[in-house]
């Protein structure tokens, strides 16, 4: 564990496409256009002290490179961790003092993209922790679709200066030890932090997918690890209601880990094939059950063997419903865009997309003594006939009508107040919705 520091405790996390904002609940997700790279340049050319990079790829398309000499040359300490495969021309162009470069002969990648600036500032509210799963090349700042998430806490920053100091004295991989806290208190949230290979990710990765107890969701470039694939298998057969999207880069058929969720999940797991990079690594646990632990998971880490045993990777792991909600936006604007339509309280509707618009929607959810439920029949295809049921998990009908209303969007309001605490199925014609009743 860290001490909890005198920094402010700030969170942002910053999207490079659109979100869905019909799912905010307390702020819409900052959506980026054209713009994250413009954010990291303000973000540098605050600095006061020390840049500490860590970049698997970049170019100079933003002035990336160029900002980070400019701060050389300014006096600012600017230190860079490196992949071996970046360009000897990028590389050569870096005229800072201290660089290094990850070995070839070792077996992985540096895959690792985050910026601590001011870690040792004696003002606490300088230091700043910039990581997620986007790496410094226009493509990615702008195109393939990336989460950005930012700390402004000393402890983390320090946390991560300790890991990075290790790397640019020319440990790597397994070479590096275990020696960074994994437990931060930042902002009153509680925020975990993890180093591959040293601090065995995979098991905090399937810990933070089964404490899922209502809704699950991630959002990945490479997903191979059956261990995590079993997890997310157990919760849904536990009843958790579960989303996935995945990059097109690997061979479903040959790829374990769709033989094991595809027939738990089917058409909630989609593939992205449009042609950029699907590039997110996120994990959503409960984002919709605030009584829960919403929680994120996100960084450089893919799901794969070469990140759990060989490659250099960073994983935060934040507990707080907001960001959780945040994260959850940006989602399901990626799952309505792969042509996903039901969600775990309702349906996407995209306007601009061959969906419909939403049919069922119910607030709250999780509810208490009583749901809105508003459902459009139009859109049902039902011509004005409804039936409703609410059953819990065994089959039992705890509530049940049958109605015929105009081709308009009704709201109707279930008096819950007799039901215990747990999951309940409302039943809309063939669609079927989750509805946690927490009392």
């Amino acid at each position: 564990m860290a001490t909890v520091s005198n920094s402010s405790g700030d969170i942002k996390v910053y999207f490079n496409r659109s979100v869905y904002d019909e799912v905010a609940t307390g702020g819409v997700a900052q959506y980026l256009n054209h713009a994250v790279d413009d954010t990291l340049l303000a973000y540098m050319s605050r600095a006061n002290y020390s840049i500490d990079i860590c970049m698997y790829s970049i170019d100079n398309a933003n002035n990336i490179l160029t900002a980070l000499n400019t701060a050389a040359a300014a006096g600012i300490q600017v230190r860079v961790i490196g992949d071996s495969g970046i360009s000897n021309v990028i590389w050569d162009n870096l005229n800072v003092a201290d660089k290094e470069r990850r070995p070839s002969s070792l077996n992985g990648i540096m895959h690792n993209k985050f910026v601590v600036i001011d870690a040792n500032s004696p003002d606490p509210n300088d230091p700043i922790v910039w990581t997620g799963s986007t790496n410094f090349t226009d493509d990615q700042l702008v195109t393939d679709p990336n989460n950005v998430i930012i700390f402004q806490d000393q402890s983390l920053a320090k946390a991560y200066q300790i890991e990075f100091e290790e790397m640019l004295a020319g440990n790597f991989s397994s070479n590096k030890t275990d020696n960074t806290p994994k437990e931060f208190l930042i902002g009153g949230k509680r925020v975990e932090c993890y180093f591959s290979p040293t601090d065995l990710v995979n098991p905090a990765i399937r810990r933070t997918a089964e404490s899922a107890e209502y809704d699950l969701y991630f959002a990945l470039l490479s997903f191979t690890r059956t261990d995590i694939a079993y997890s997310i298998s157990d919760v849904v057969d536990d009843g958790v209601f579960a989303l996935g999207i995945l990059d097109d880069i690997s061979d479903q058929n040959a790829n374990l880990v769709y033989e094991i969720l595809a027939p738990e999940m089917g058409s909630h797991l989609l593939i992205d094939n449009k042609g950029y990079i699907f590039h997110h690594k996120y994990l959503l646990a409960d984002p919709n059950l605030t009584s829960s632990d919403p929680t994120v998971l996100t960084g450089s880490h893919n799901w794969s063997t070469s990140a759990q045993s060989r490659n250099d990777e960073n994983t935060v792991i934040v507990h707080d419903a907001h960001i959780a909600n945040l994260f959850y936006q940006e989602f399901v604007q990626r799952y309505g865009e792969n042509g996903g339509i039901e969600l775990v309280n309702g349906s996407v509707g995209f306007t601009d997309n061959p969906m419909q618009a939403a049919a069922i929607s119910l607030y709250p959810n999780p509810a208490n003594n009583s749901v809105q439920v508003s459902y459009n029949p139009e859109k049902l295809g039902s011509n004005g006939n409804i039936t409703i049921q609410l059953t819990d998990l065994s089959g039992k009908i705890v509530y049940q009508r049958s109605a015929q209303y105009s081709p308009n969007v009704q709201v109707e309001s279930l008096d819950l107040s007799g039901l215990n605490d747990g999951m309940y199925l409302l039943h809309v014609n063939n669609m079927v919705y989750k509805l946690a009743v927490v009392k």
